[in-house]
């Protein structure tokens, strides 16, 4: 079964599907800018704390520098908004994606989307994304 051809309406949907695209990566690259410069504020402080080597709390009977606290909170803050984009900010963009890629396949003239996902395979981009929180 061939493509079908483009109408105004198809082409209207199609390009709000590339525009929700545009939309969710802008917004996992802003939230990614924001939380870096935030953990690095985080492990800033905490070698701030260093210089002093009176800054102990108490915990469970264990004196701890504060420093290690503010580490720990750091890696926390982290790993919870490495869950967020991996599971819940990446999963938006790959079901855009994938629309949109589906409209490739069926309407002749469309293309964009899957000759992008065609260079950069969905569990790729998985990978990659896994690759950077982990290093």
């Amino acid at each position: 079964m061939g493509k079908k051809e483009l109408t105004d309406s198809i082409v209207k949907v199609w390009e709000k599907s590339v525009d929700v695209q545009m939309h969710f990566n802008d917004l996992i690259m802003k939230n990614r800018t924001i939380v870096i410069s935030f953990v690095t504020a985080i492990f800033g402080a905490a070698a701030y704390s260093l210089k002093d080597t009176t800054l102990f709390i108490t915990i469970c009977s264990k004196e701890i520098h504060i420093s290690a606290v503010i580490i720990l909170f750091g890696i926390f803050f982290l790993s919870a908004y490495a869950y967020l984009d991996i599971c819940y900010y990446l999963r938006l963009l790959i079901g855009s994606v994938k629309f949109t890629e589906e409209m490739d396949c069926e309407y002749k003239g469309l293309g964009l989307t899957s000759r992008i996902s065609k260079e950069i395979k969905h569990k790729r981009a998985r990978k990659v994304l896994h690759r950077h929180y982990i290093t």
